[in-house]
């Protein structure tokens, strides 16, 4: 949608963005995965862009901790399993193997036209 505003010599934008959150979890429950997706896209007569965002949060059991490589291997609700990247090695020393934690996955990514440079 709103092709017609985009010009020859006009330039595309792409930013993506990524983060993990650890939150030690005291409380012992069943591994859940909550999903929350947001989309917005530019108004008709502006140049196209948009942003989507993607949050995951999942309670999950630590099923080991590589403090070499600063990370721990969870299985999440869906029976996957994945190594996850502790970038505080506070946060990293107070988890323990058997334990509970709650992640927090956010991804985004936006778009945009911007206008090129004028033509001398």
């Amino acid at each position: 949608k709103n092709l017609a505003q985009v010009k020859v010599g006009d330039m595309l934008e792409l930013e993506y963005y990524e983060s993990v959150a650890i939150a030690v979890k005291k409380t012992e429950g069943v591994p859940t995965r909550t999903d929350i997706v947001l989309v917005a896209k530019a108004a008709p007569g502006e140049k196209p862009g948009g942003v989507a965002l993607r949050k995951v949060s999942i309670v999950t059991n630590i099923l080991g901790i590589n403090t070499e490589s600063q990370s721990v291997l969870v299985r999440g609700p869906l029976g996957h399993l994945a190594e996850v990247k502790v970038k505080d090695t506070a946060v990293l020393a107070s988890l323990k193997s058997g334990g509970q934690i709650d992640l927090t996955y956010v991804e985004g990514v936006a778009i945009a036209v911007k206008a090129g440079a004028a033509k001398k």
